[in-house]
């Protein structure tokens, strides 16, 4: 689980997306006003694995976190092998994609 220090960028706007992340602990501020703050539990990275799109925003930590990283591949698996998650990650998605 990688730890990120306060002030860390994690992903980039207009980058290419290979990893979607969980937030175990911290807070993130992300570069898009309409969802400022990520904490534990929140997730970002899902538009740029499952659209094949570059990053849709800056994301920095605010407060040292630990994030759980998963690559596009095991990220593929779980959304195929559990269907829930994969509903609820289109929709946390879609909504996102209104947002831009």
């Amino acid at each position: 689980m990688p730890r990120e220090a306060t002030g860390a960028t994690v992903v980039k706007e207009g980058t290419v997306g290979a990893s979607f992340f969980l937030v175990l602990k911290g807070a993130l501020e992300v570069g898009v006003a309409t969802r400022p703050r990520l904490g534990v539990g929140d997730c970002f990275g899902e538009l740029a694995l499952l659209f094949g799109r570059p990053r849709s925003a800056t994301v920095r930590v605010v407060v040292e976190a630990e994030l759980a990283e998963m690559h596009r591949q095991d990220f593929e698996t779980l959304l195929t092998q559990h269907p829930t998650i994969q509903n609820q990650v289109r929709e946390v998605a879609e909504h996102r994609l209104h947002e831009i």
